[in-house]
């Protein structure tokens, strides 16, 4: 299961439309449907 950092997640509707994102090393990881959801929300908890 990807794990996200705040800053990785910078274009989320590309991570949605493909279903994967990159980690540290730049290898690209599938998501998992609970990790679409935290994506999805992420936004919301983003605000500092």
């Amino acid at each position: 299961m990807a794990r996200f950092q705040g800053e990785k997640v910078q274009n989320i509707k590309r991570y949605r439309r493909f279903k994967t994102t990159e980690n540290k090393n730049g290898t690209k990881t599938r998501l998992t449907k609970q990790d679409l959801q935290y994506v999805y929300f992420y936004p919301l908890c983003r605000k500092k």
